[in-house]
């Protein structure tokens, strides 16, 4: 009964500023990159802010967010430098008639936009999967080793 009347008459804490909440994701952004358990952070977080968990969780939250907001940036910058180097050099290379580093760089390019070619490798446990063609006749069955 006395927890009740407890619970009743707690006020919230004073709210922060958004500077401060901001100030707040920052520092749980930067614990989160130095592999700091969910637990320590909030357990840091209350001790550091006097905040309840939930608010450490919405902190951490909002620290995910931009943590994969900057690294999709950083990828797709990476990407587009790579492809302005790799296109500069083809026009350098074209220039010279050096049909080398033209063939060279444009498999790269190809690469870089996810149009290379990749194989596959088909095993189980490191034994190839078998598996039965069922022919017509036999000049496709002569096509199909000839492959």
């Amino acid at each position: 009964m006395e927890d009740d009347n407890i619970q009743q008459n707690q006020k919230p804490g004073p709210t922060c500023t958004d500077y401060e909440r901001d100030q707040r994701i920052e520092q749980v952004r930067k614990w989160l990159c130095e592999c700091t358990s969910r637990m320590d952070i909030v357990r840091m977080g209350m001790d550091k802010w006097s905040v309840q968990p939930r608010a450490i969780d919405d902190y951490i939250s909002k620290a995910n967010i931009i943590m994969r907001t900057l690294t999709k940036l950083s990828a797709e910058e990476s990407l587009a430098e790579q492809t302005l180097r790799h296109e500069y050099l083809l026009k350098e290379a074209y220039r010279d008639n050096d049909r080398r580093t033209i063939t060279a760089t444009l498999k790269q390019l190809d690469f870089l936009k996810g149009l290379g070619k990749t194989n596959m490798d088909v095993t189980s446990n490191g034994k190839t999967i078998g598996f039965n063609i069922i022919v017509k006749n036999e000049q496709e069955k002569n096509d199909l080793d000839n492959i």
